[in-house]
């Protein structure tokens, strides 16, 4: 598993199309989601100083971690494969969208004294780097070129912001 999310977090597409392709790869995909979860709360439990973390927030961060690569896996399903029409498996996708959220285990050293006071920086990192990560992970399943790949992942990312405006207008979201 650690080449794998090395491969992910060096933004290697062979990793992801390998991903993809090994079914036996589901485990170790939840088990990155189970994880980036599990950092999340452990960086939001440091950001409001508490001296363990809070059982709730580890479910709860858990849970919208693996909703969050549920939903980003059926975008890029969606737009890869109905609005770009390439043959894709959603089992495949979410398989390889889950190696996507490697950057947010980097986002970790967010709980670290004396890291935590850049836990902004560190956020918006991972956030760009989950943006490029993306883009190595539709490039290495659907096997197109960097270009087509930053073009399949713009319509990803515009899907995601209008889903969740939409959600936010519905009083669904915050």
């Amino acid at each position: 598993m650690l080449p794998r999310v090395a491969g992910a977090l060096l933004l290697r597409p062979r990793t992801y199309r390998e991903v993809g392709e090994d079914e036996s790869a589901g485990i170790q995909a939840g088990l990155v989601i189970v994880l980036v979860g599990v950092i999340e709360a452990t960086v939001l439990s440091t950001a409001h100083g508490a001296p363990a973390l809070d059982s709730e927030q580890m479910i709860y961060s858990v849970l919208a971690a693996l909703i969050g690569w549920l939903v980003w896996s059926a975008i890029v399903f969606a737009v890869g494969a109905r609005l770009f029409g390439h043959p894709l498996d959603f089992r495949a996708v979410a398989r390889a969208v889950a190696f996507t959220h490697a950057p947010a285990l980097v986002y970790g050293i967010a709980a670290v004294s004396p890291f935590t006071e850049w836990r902004g920086l560190a956020l918006i990192a991972s956030l760009l780097w989950f943006a490029a990560a993306l883009v190595a992970c539709v490039e290495g399943l659907l096997q197109v070129t960097t270009s087509r790949a930053l073009g399949i992942t713009a319509a990803a990312l515009v899907t995601h912001e209008a889903l969740h405006q939409a959600l936010r207008l519905a009083g669904l979201m915050a």
